[in-house]
């Protein structure tokens, strides 16, 4: 079992990646664009957080594991900024627009992180929608393992008093 502060170190990672990428891109940030942040992201998020041996068992299905986990880990480092329910349904709608906002955002330090991790799901549902995975699909794997892992730590932490 992976503790959920790894969970969020893991979901810190996969924003760092989104933030270093995305400021690249420029101010155009189309569905194309934010779908290749995407694959850098689950890229990144691959090579750290699977087993040679776990990216072969999974075949064809490490695609869609990796980014519904990158979410889930996604969630656990917004905890306290903003809801997985409400990080979603944002996403869903950044997703279609076409301006990037990261600089901005970056600047603004805690008042922008919030939009941050809603761009960074954007990203991941972006490239899950290049690569044929649904969003739902995603989003649903994702607020499972979150609380199913949230669940885990409350119980250990009941455990432990």
């Amino acid at each position: 079992m992976v503790p959920n502060t790894e969970h969020v170190a893991h979901g810190v990672q996969a924003l760092n990646v989104f933030i270093m990428r995305a400021e690249g891109i420029g101010s155009c940030f189309c569905l194309a664009e934010r779908a290749i942040v995407g694959q850098a992201m689950a890229a990144e998020y691959v090579s750290r957080n699977f087993a040679p041996a776990a990216r072969e068992e999974l075949g064809d299905d490490l695609t869609a594991m990796a980014l519904g986990d990158m979410a889930a880990d996604l969630f656990h480092a917004a905890r306290g900024v903003i809801t997985p329910g409400a990080l979603i349904k944002a996403a869903m709608i950044e997703v279609t627009k076409t301006v990037s906002m990261v600089p901005v955002l970056c600047r603004l330090g805690e008042e922008g992180r919030a939009e941050l991790f809603v761009n960074a799901l954007a990203s991941v549902l972006a490239y899950g929608e290049l690569v044929e995975i649904a969003p739902g699909e995603i989003t649903d794997h994702a607020f499972g393992c979150y609380q199913d892992e949230v669940s885990r730590e409350a119980w250990l932490r009941h455990q432990e008093s």
